[in-house]
């Protein structure tokens, strides 16, 4: 069982004292006495510069780490170069929203940094999905911004009904206490003590709605279009004794900051700008009609009202970390809402083909799936391999002579009709040409049938070059008992 105290430990010790981190990993190793050989291999393969089998970009920054040298450069590097190696599109279930959903399609202006304190190093953590590696906005992070925009609105006006549209759509409590961190303040201007004394029945401490999710989900937010790209981000700390206070270079500097001090540069990942990312909610189930019932809302739509204050959030506030430096801002990108709307529709209707053809594909007979292998195997151009095989029917194993007669029926049904139909057309208007060449007799219309004739001679060699096609097959499936379909069916 892995030692907790251990892995906080780890993640909190600096990269200077390899010896205790490799005594750590033998204590997440399992208790002493355990085979010590199994604890060596543990500090050989886990205090290593290389990890070359991790493909995971989550894996390799979230629980593995090389502690020595510039080990968060090195880190973040590492983690970059993993990424790259990702070739899987990612295509989330938020893609396939189900209708009354709404999706969004932001453009990231600035660069972007969700969940910077997770991870083994300190402050250089970065949502990566699990799996596909691509980064992603988990849902409870676009909620809380959204529910910011709609709260920043509120705080200017403090209307009842706005309020109250804020916590059908968001949920209660919303966060807003008068009691949250220590803080002293008037009740009636936090939200939460707000509403409760707006309906105690409701919302009170035994309240119907004391505690409930609200009426819309924040769905994870996935790149779409071209791939997120991961860079190397650096934050320099140039007075570093400054900002901690350090007393002996504040009376040396009489209390300023010098510049005589060596930088602290601190590298963290981050999703370069330019990236598209999809958000997308969606109406809840359950509470909904219930909760605007009670309240007294009537028409009022959440989901319209989530995706305004969505937008806001990620236009004006941002998300993730330093947005006060520029980080995490969003814009509206309806042109690549658009290029994805048509990609889906394409993938749909592929999606669509690929399931027809696998019920055909299943509804195949033994016959009918040899025959299909046999098709598979033809190279070059498919039309003029089977004519040319129509002529020699009779003459070809029983084994493709079958293939080829079930393929006239399946995957060459066009190719055999084009030639029946051509055949039975011939037939047709030879038929035509001799009866008008019946009807002609006396010398003036000797010109017109020496015509007739040479059209005749013309139409007959069609016949007979369709003739040696088609009748061959016609005969040999009479006498396999194989039903051939025929022009119109």
């Amino acid at each position: 069982m892995i030692n907790a105290t251990a892995s906080l430990e780890v993640r909190k010790l600096l990269s200077s004292n390899f010896d205790k981190v490799s005594d750590l990993y033998k204590r997440l190793a399992g208790p002493e006495g355990d085979d010590r050989r199994r604890s060596e291999r543990i500090k050989q393969e886990l205090c290593s510069a290389e990890f070359d089998r991790i493909e995971s970009p989550s894996l390799r920054l979230e629980k593995f780490v090389h502690l020595g040298g510039d080990t968060k450069r090195f880190e973040m590097e590492a983690v970059i170069a993993c990424s790259k190696k990702i070739t899987v599109k990612f295509s989330p279930l938020s893609s396939r929203l189900p209708s009354p959903g709404r999706k969004l399609t932001m453009k990231l202006m600035g660069r972007l940094i969700v969940n910077q304190a997770g991870g083994v190093l300190e402050n250089a953590g970065l949502c990566l999905h699990r799996y596909f590696g691509c980064p992603y906005i988990p849902g409870s992070t676009i909620k809380g911004i959204a529910r910011h925009a709609a709260w920043s609105e509120w705080v200017e006006s403090r209307e009842r009904n706005f309020a109250e549209k804020i916590v059908v759509v968001f949920g209660f409590p919303t966060g807003d206490a008068w009691k949250k961190g220590g803080r002293e303040a008037d009740p009636e201007d936090c939200l939460d003590d707000f509403i409760k004394s707006s309906h105690p029945n409701l919302f009170g401490e035994n309240g119907l709605f004391s505690a409930f999710s609200g009426t819309v989900s924040f769905l994870s937010a996935f790149p779409v279009g071209r791939k997120a790209i991961l860079v190397t981000d650096i934050l320099n700390c140039h007075h570093m004794k400054y900002y901690n206070g350090d007393a002996d270079y504040l009376r040396q500097s009489e209390g300023r900051a010098v510049d005589n001090e060596s930088p602290n540069p601190q590298f963290f990942p981050a999703v370069e700008i330019g990236a598209d990312f999809e958000f997308s909610i969606m109406p809840s189930r359950g509470l909904s009609d219930k909760v605007m019932e009670k309240i007294g809302l009537g028409e009022f739509d959440p989901m319209s009202f989530a995706e305004k204050y969505l937008q806001i959030g990620l236009e004006v506030y941002g998300i993730g970390a330093k947005t006060a430096a520029g980080y995490g801002w969003f814009k509206r990108d309806k042109e690549m809402e658009d290029v994805v709307a048509e990609q889906r529709k394409k993938e749909e209707v592929e999606a669509m083909a690929k399931k027809e053809e696998e019920d055909r594909m299943a509804s195949l007979s033994p016959e009918e799936r040899q025959a299909l292998e046999y098709w598979k195997t033809i190279t070059g151009d498919h039309d003029s391999y089977i004519i040319s095989k129509f002529k020699e029917i009779k003459n070809l194993p029983e084994e493709e002579r079958n293939n080829l007669l079930i393929l006239c029926r399946t995957e060459a049904r066009r190719i055999w009709l084009a030639q029946f139909k051509q055949f039975r057309a011939a037939e047709k208007e030879i038929s035509v040409l001799e009866k008008q060449v019946a009807g002609l007799t006396g010398k003036k219309a000797a010109k017109q049938l020496k015509k007739l004739n040479r059209k005749k001679e013309n139409v007959g060699k069609d016949l007979d070059k369709f003739r040696s096609r088609v009748e061959p097959v016609l005969e040999q499936a009479e006498a396999d008992g194989i039903a051939l379909p025929e022009v119109g069916s």
